[in-house]
């Protein structure tokens, strides 16, 4: 240019700068390395990389790589177990968002002119025309955005994230509708109300949060007890002596476990929309055994249920990840008048019985040549007796009905077993 210039450094494509940067995290105030060696040998490789659907391909190979090319010339080095594979890839597990064919994360509902072919926006839909309806990348030359902050302000932050963590796997695309948040509003209700059953004292203003409905603002009211300490009791945790448990009380506690072996397992999967559909499950069995859906029971005997009272604070820490602000809400009232207490998100995760994960009683079906006649409860622990499985059947009121009455004229051909046991067909002769 003959004459004095300010040379252009930002000459290469942006991947080859995004291929590399996470390791820069490790030591990001270096000024003279792109990292130190002992830092980075100590947090490489990344744990989890979750990134759109173009990391899936040119991004993951650029990555490899600068990793293994810087790796290899001892830029960083083993750490722990040095037999462990993949130490030299940048990632150890990468979730890739939206990975079908369908472009876009999130879809919004789009609504098109069948003659003209143009889209309509909201304002434009009840003129008269039907217009056509699909689920698109949402654009604002589509007209089919949304505003989180009305959508917030409307339904609350955690309902909002609980939808879509809910809606769809996290590697695949959202199609976005409203009304289906109201399906999350509805189990945070419920869940509140297993809370108020066990809590010490549940004050008159929380309980005005909660009505039939659920409020459509509960995130404005629950932000305003947040802002203040929010305590909860020190960690729970359960010594149950399993032998002089109810049988009511073992299978809660069964569920309970079998529950936090599932949503443990879906969080470091990422599989979030199983995770809250195990926590619906745990909710569903919690509050078919609380008092509210037992006219007759005592309220005492449930609510004092060490089992039902560790079954509704396990639900609490295990849904707070994905419900921050209504975790600690309710972690809060669990936890009235208790001294030492600590956020919800200070407390241990929840860890597996692993001794009573398998059921002391299971459903076995009973089939009459084939077809489903009955079911009955027998213990787990002759699953593997087919004898003994055949007489509780023999012995059972349906099986008197439908094997000795119905049947009386029949011989039994075969007894075929299936399902482990879980499956008993009686075929008789036709004749």
């Amino acid at each position: 240019c003959q004459g004095p210039a300010l040379r252009d450094t930002d000459t290469m494509d942006t991947f080859v700068d995004s291929s590399w940067y996470f390791m820069r995290y490790a030591d990001s105030k270096n000024s003279n390395q792109p990292f130190c060696s002992k830092k980075a040998s100590n947090l490489l490789p990344v744990d989890v990389y979750i990134g759109g659907i173009e990391h899936a391909n040119l991004h993951l190979l650029y990555s490899r790589f600068f990793t293994k090319f810087m790796f290899k010339q001892g830029m960083y080095t083993l750490k722990g177990d040095t037999t462990e594979p993949g130490q030299d890839e940048p990632f150890k597990q990468l979730v890739t968002q939206a990975r079908i064919i369908v472009i876009g994360m999130v879809h919004g509902k789009t609504f098109k002119d069948p003659i003209l072919g143009r889209f309509l926006k909201p304002d434009e839909i009840s003129t008269g025309i039907t217009p056509v309806v699909s689920f698109e990348k949402m654009s604002k030359s589509k007209y089919n955005g949304v505003d989180p902050e009305t959508t917030i302000n409307n339904y609350g932050a955690d309902a909002t994230r609980l939808h879509i963590l809910f809606k769809a796997p996290v590697s695949e695309v959202l199609e976005w509708e409203d009304a289906s948040i109201i399906g999350m509003q509805r189990w945070i209700a419920r869940v509140w109300r297993l809370v108020e059953n066990v809590s010490e004292k549940v004050s008159e203003n929380v309980s005005e949060n909660v009505s039939e409905n659920f409020s459509e603002n509960v995130s404005e009211k629950v932000s305003e007890k947040i802002s203040e300490k929010v305590p909860s009791a020190s960690n729970y945790s359960p010594n149950f002596d399993l032998s002089i448990l109810s049988k009511k009380d073992k299978e809660t506690y069964r569920i309970i476990n079998v529950t936090i072996k599932e949503v443990t397992a879906d969080y470091k999967n990422s599989t979030f929309n199983t995770a809250v559909s195990s926590l619906i499950k745990l909710t569903n069995h919690l509050t078919s055994i609380s008092p509210l859906q037992n006219d007759n029971a005592s309220k005492n005997s449930i609510v004092d249920s060490p089992i039902y009272e560790y079954g509704v604070k396990t639900l609490v820490k295990m849904m707070s990840p994905m419900a921050p602000s209504i975790g600690e809400e309710l972690w809060e009232i669990l936890n009235q008048g208790k001294q030492h207490t600590t956020s919800v998100f200070e407390e241990l995760w929840p860890e597996v019985d692993t001794e009573c994960l398998s059921a002391n009683e299971v459903t076995c079906v009973v089939q009459i040549n084939g077809k489903m006649r009955f079911s009955i409860m027998i213990p787990s622990t002759i699953l593997q007796d087919n004898l003994s499985i055949e007489k509780l059947i023999l012995e059972s009121e349906n099986g008197k009905k439908w094997i000795w009455k119905v049947n009386a004229d029949k011989k039994i051909k075969k007894i075929i077993h299936a399902s482990g046991g879980k499956i008993v067909n009686f075929v008789f002769d036709k004749s």
